[in-house]
């Protein structure tokens, strides 16, 4: 477990905070132990592609994603009752890869200024090097709301081809 990603927390979860919202880079090989990783985060692990699909109409062929969509499976995460005060979002980036860049941009503003006073925590975790990642990456690591997950998070290779020498 990584340092950073408790710190991130710990900002996120300070009083008065207005969004509780944000990302936690991993390495494709620990996504698949997303439980584990929200167990030490003292978080209740949240499948959004899940609750997208639970959604859909039986005989459904496609789902239809949108920004729209995906924001409301998130604050539905946010104020469900259920769980743990925390949540880590879960195959986020299945549905955010069906969005156009622009699209996942509008998803990631919105993220991080439109959901207010939810009664739990989020945070998304997604892959290290994705696409669908916010092209001002360094932005959400000053405010405190992106962090890494593992070793291989450290010096990775920003989505605009950059290369990101901060240790996270």
């Amino acid at each position: 477990m990584t340092e950073a990603a408790l710190k991130m927390i710990e900002h996120l979860a300070t009083p008065g905070m207005r969004v509780r919202t944000g990302i936690l880079l991993a390495p494709p090989a620990e996504l698949l132990r997303a439980e584990e990783i929200a167990a030490r985060l003292n978080a209740t692990p949240e499948d959004v592609a899940q609750r997208l699909l639970s959604r859909l109409p039986a005989g459904t062929r496609f789902a239809g994603i949108t920004t729209q969509k995906v924001l409301e499976i998130v604050r539905e995460v946010g104020e469900c009752r259920e769980g743990n005060l925390r949540a880590l979002l879960v195959n986020l980036d299945l549905l955010l890869t069906k969005l156009s860049r622009d699209e996942c941009e509008q998803f990631w503003f919105q993220f991080i200024t439109s959901l207010p006073h939810l009664r739990r925590l989020l945070i998304a975790l997604v892959p290290a090097q994705s696409t669908i990642l916010p092209r001002h990456r360094d932005e959400w690591e000053g405010s405190g709301r992106c962090a890494g997950w593992g070793h291989d998070v450290a010096s990775s290779t920003l989505t605009d081809g950059s290369h990101n020498e901060k240790t996270l």
